[in-house]
């Protein structure tokens, strides 16, 4: 797959993957490894709507791209692929963070973090024409279980998640966040392999 992609120069790669919970697909993660560019990748879940909906959008309809990131210099990549693709498919844009349900009630100084971070993500595109929003998702079992959250009440057209594509037991140790993320998203993800996207 990577032999065709460097043979044809500029192309986009999409492909599925059966990927469960921390581990994706083996062959899209070999790929992700090996692609200097973004990859789509449509998960077991893409396009399938919740057991109490009558309909999920078309693919691309949702007129709304979402990138999810965190507070890692991940974030910048993310939210850069996120615009672009924004920008040529005249979507607009919601920077996602997920968060844990806050535990102290005697200060809010990490939402202040947090709600920082956001606006500094979205002054990186401050001379882009975009539609541009910031939400932070609060959900106490994690980062996939809150885009699904998000998604199921924000249905979007794309979503950008960054990630290391480690393999090996460096898998295991970190970058599970992105695989997990891809397993549970209902719409196609573009995954941003910071591995080459770092090395330019």
């Amino acid at each position: 797959i990577n032999d065709g992609a460097d043979e044809l120069g500029s192309c986009l790669v999409c492909m599925t993957t059966q990927g469960h919970g921390r581990v994706v697909g083996s062959v899209a993660r070999s790929v992700m490894r090996g692609h200097p560019r973004p990859l789509v990748v449509v998960g077991r879940l893409a396009d399938r709507k919740d057991y109490f909906e009558k309909t999920w959008p078309e693919p691309l309809s949702a007129k709304h791209i979402v990138a999810c990131v965190d507070d890692t210099a991940a974030a910048d990549a993310a939210v850069m692929v996120a615009a672009e693709w924004a920008n040529a498919l005249a979507m607009s844009l919601t920077i996602l963070t997920v968060s844990a349900p806050p535990i102290s009630l005697s200060g809010d100084e990490r939402s202040d973090d947090i709600e920082s971070s956001l606006q500094r993500l979205r002054d990186l595109l401050a001379d882009r024409s975009l539609d541009i929003r910031t939400h932070v998702q609060s959900d106490p079992l994690g980062p996939a279980a809150g885009v699904s959250t998000y998604l199921s009440a924000n249905p979007a057209g794309l979503l950008v998640v960054s990630t290391h594509a480690r393999s090996g037991l460096s898998r295991l140790i970190g970058g599970a966040t992105a695989t997990s993320i891809v397993a549970a998203s209902r719409v196609a993800t573009v995954v941003v392999p910071l591995h080459k996207w770092s090395s330019g």
